[in-house]
């Protein structure tokens, strides 16, 4: 099985690449939980000063969503001094 989450150490900084291009490196659920795994250990690494997320091949040029694989619905991020989300319903 190909690793979905690369991760490179070199001068204090981490390049963290996401290894999915057959599906434009879209965020699966399984791929979320890799990355969370990865961070987490980078950030409790005191030689890890910075870290580029990147990813494999990817026509898009950046991370997209794999809303077919996911059955969330997408909450937009709050705004500052926002106390609740307000449903678009």
């Amino acid at each position: 099985m190909t690793e979905t989450v690369l991760t490179q150490i070199a001068d204090g900084i981490a390049t963290v690449t996401l290894n999915r291009p057959e599906a434009m490196n879209a965020l699966s659920k399984a791929l979320r939980h890799r990355l969370y795994e990865v961070m987490t250990t980078l950030d409790a690494d005191d030689a890890v000063r910075a870290i580029v997320l990147t990813g494999a091949h990817s026509r898009q040029g950046s991370i997209s969503r794999n809303w077919a694989a996911s059955r969330e619905r997408w909450v937009p991020p709050m705004r500052k001094g926002q106390t609740k989300i307000r449903s678009r319903r």
